[in-house]
């Protein structure tokens, strides 16, 4: 939805195999086609490379740790455990950004996804291509 090129980094796979394919969202790789590399990379060595600018997590500590470390805009999706704790200290300290949802169920849309995902890209993109710096020497933006 939100138009973006991206990896999606999955744990248990090499590459996508006919049967790994079933495990992605119905029409994912119709929507998605020359946008997406859906691999099995290390985080760390994804988040390292240069052209990569915004960070979707679940907020858990190790990755908040290394996108930070790596000055990467965090959009923040928390799940379980003290992932919402997490997003809810570090939003306060205005260390990236949480896509919304529904106060009654939790639940959230491809809306409530993409929108943040594309203002955080977008607005560092624009950034990075009139020279200013993605965060202050806090790893503040």
């Amino acid at each position: 939805m939100s138009g973006l090129h991206f990896f999606w980094s999955r744990r248990k796979l090499h590459r996508l195999t006919r049967s790994d394919s079933a495990k992605l969202p119905r029409g994912f790789e119709e929507r998605t086609k020359g946008r997406v590399v859906v691999c099995r990379v290390p985080q760390l060595k994804i988040l390292a490379h240069d052209s990569v600018s915004g960070f979707l997590t679940h907020y858990g500590w190790g990755s908040v740790i290394e996108g930070l470390q790596l000055g990467r805009s965090l959009i923040t999706l928390p799940f379980t455990a003290e992932q919402g704790l997490n997003a809810r200290v570090l939003g306060k300290e205005n260390v990236g950004i949480e896509i919304p949802r529904d106060d009654s169920d939790g639940s959230f849309t491809r809306h409530s996804v993409a929108d943040p995902v594309r203002l955080i890209m977008v607005e560092e993109e624009r950034k990075s291509s009139k020279g200013e710096s993605k965060r202050d020497e806090c790893g503040m933006w």
